[in-house]
């Protein structure tokens, strides 16, 4: 809530404290826009998004993955984030 009392989401909250996150996903995300296409992912089941968090997960979320040189935790956050919004659709 904000000072007045009214129920509007203070985005603050999540730039602010996870803003260097925030950049590291679309890094990843913009990987993945050049590896396939823009918004690609919005075509598959969550499901495929869940395995492939679990995957990244697996190796070790401080680890380097190789083909992009990003950390497998970046790439399972994303993949967290298409899980829940194709879980959504």
């Amino acid at each position: 809530m904000n000072r007045e009392g009214e129920n509007k989401p203070d985005w603050t909250l999540l730039l602010e404290d996870f803003g260097p996150a925030l950049m590291e996903a679309l890094r990843v995300i913009e990987f993945g826009a050049s590896k396939h296409s823009t918004r690609d992912w919005m075509k598959h089941p969550p499901e495929q998004y869940k395995k492939a968090m679990m995957r990244h997960v697996m190796k070790g979320i401080d680890g380097v993955d190789t083909e992009s040189g990003m950390l497998h935790g970046d790439h399972a956050l994303v993949n967290l984030l298409m899980w829940r919004m194709r879980r959504r659709s």
